[in-house]
This record gives structure tokens, C-alpha cells and sequence, in this order.
């Protein structure tokens, strides 16, 4: 990373990480050059995440809130995120809570919706794609409680947040 600031400084570059098990090398991503980080939870409803992540589930939530607040100390506000997604049987308002906690930390809360691709397993499963009734409802108030503080993803400079493709936060005010 400090060879590529160094060859192209103004390029912004996210990191995406899981939480490490030593939180300085936060730091040390810091330091080398990165902008802004991403650890993404996925979920944060534990049935949820047993389900779908169970590589992440073993990973305790406090770890993530660990590294998320050791994060936000090194980066600064706004420039920290997660992946929520949206879909996965979690409950929408348990969903919306869990996203207005990480906005209180300062961890910008990238809602997308569950997407399953033909072929995979969650497919198989037969699980549908969140309805869009279900989608609005969540991302408009997730948006409206990231405006409340006036966060924006385009203020992550860097990453999934920054670019917001996936999403519509920014459209609802996020």
C-alpha cells in the first residue's frame, strides 16, 4: 500500500479487513497509507449470522465492536464501515437498531440487499431476494437516522460506502 501512495497519491484506498485478533494492526494499515476501512459483520442478529456467515459468527460481536471503535479512534468518523444485509430473516427493526448503534459509533452502516445468484447455495435454498417493500422501509430509515448526523457514504473517500452502487443509502439520505 505505500508503494501504491507513493506512485499515485491521490488515489484513496479502503481496506477490508475482519477483526484482528491484535487491534494495532489497525494502526498499521493507518499508517501504510490506507483512507478508510471496512469490517464486515453482515449481520448482526446471531441466528443470522450462524446461518449465513458461520466463519464470522464464531467471531464474537464484541470483537467487531472492538475493532470498530479501534477503528474509528485511527481513521476518524465516517470513514469506517460494515455490510448489513438485508434478507438474511434477521428483524427489520432489530436491523434499523443495530444500524442506528453503529451511526453512534461513527461506523457508517452499508445496508444492501440479499442478492441470491442462481447456481449458489443460498439459491438452492430457496431463499428469496428481500421484498422491496421490505428494502425501502429498512433503507429509509437507516438513510434518514445517517442523515440525522449527517453522514454520507460519499464521505468515506474510499471503498464500497464511498462508490454506494450497491445500495440506495444515498438516495434515502445516507
Amino acid at each position: 500500500m505505500v508503494a501504491v501512495k507513493r506512485a499515485v497519491p491521490h488515489l484513496p484506498i479502503q481496506v477490508q479487513i475482519e477483526p484482528p485478533l491484535e487491534l494495532d494492526w489497525i494502526d498499521r494499515l493507518k499508517r501504510a497509507g490506507a483512507d478508510a476501512i471496512g469490517i464486515h459483520i453482515e449481520s448482526l442478529d446471531p441466528e443470522v449470522r450462524a446461518r449465513w456467515t458461520p466463519g464470522k459468527a464464531s467471531v464474537p460481536v464484541a470483537a467487531y465492536e472492538a475493532a470498530w471503535a479501534r477503528a474509528v479512534d485511527e481513521f476518524g468518523h465516517n470513514r469506517v464501515s460494515t455490510y448489513l444485509l438485508v434478507g438474511l430473516g434477521e428483524d427489520p427493526d432489530e436491523l434499523v437498531a443495530g444500524a442506528e448503534r453503529l451511526i453512534a459509533m461513527g461506523v457508517y452502516p452499508f445496508v444492501v440487499p440479499y442478492r441470491p445468484l442462481a447456481g449458489s447455495l443460498a439459491h438452492a435454498d430457496g431463499v428469496p431476494a428481500p421484498t422491496p417493500v421490505l428494502l425501502t422501509e429498512v433503507t429509509l430509515r437507516v438513510g434518514a437516522a445517517l442523515a440525522a448526523v449527517e453522514m454520507r457514504g460519499v464521505d468515506q473517500v474510499a471503498g464500497c460506502a464511498a462508490c454506494g452502487a450497491c445500495s440506495a443509502l444515498a438516495h434515502a439520505g445516507g
